[in-house]
């Protein structure tokens, strides 16, 4: 039996959200988005808490490396997913700090509940030389469009 998490990650369409007025301010693929990142990543890993506990899996172009396994107890909630992209695929692997931030300041902003944060490892500023990184959260109420 595959579990819903191997299944939300490895199958198009799994994992959509099919109220209508979600895509207004989802973004969202329709429930192709991460099963594609995780398809065209030579690794990804996803740590997600609930419950109490603290569930990881690892995958491989789009294949799993590792089986759903229990790595401890948390009181937090919610899912971290590291990726990187599979340099066999794409000739350019790097991301553009500025554009990464602003579109997660815009996904934290409409959809509530929500934190991310931008990568620890991205290049310091052209202008201090000082290190980069942000962390977005859900307004007290989000908007309602």
């Amino acid at each position: 039996m595959m579990s819903a998490v191997q299944v939300v990650l490895t199958k198009l369409h799994a994992g959509g959200k099919f109220d209508a007025s979600t895509y207004k301010v989802s973004g969202g693929l329709h429930g192709v988005g991460v099963s594609c990142v995780n398809a065209l990543s030579q690794e990804f890993n996803v740590e997600i808490w609930r419950d109490g506990h603290t569930w990881e899996m690892d995958f491989s172009c789009g294949d799993p490396t590792s089986e759903l396994r229990q790595a401890g107890t948390s009181k937090r909630r919610g899912t971290k997913i590291h990726f990187l992209p599979d340099k066999t695929i794409f000739a350019a692997t790097e991301f553009n700090y500025d554009t990464l931030a602003q579109r997660l300041r815009e996904m934290a902003f409409l959809n509530k509940g929500s934190r991310f944060r931008s990568p620890t490892s991205a290049p310091p500023t052209l202008k201090t030389g000082e290190a980069r990184h942000a962390e977005f959260t859900t307004p007290a109420a989000s908007p309602s469009l």
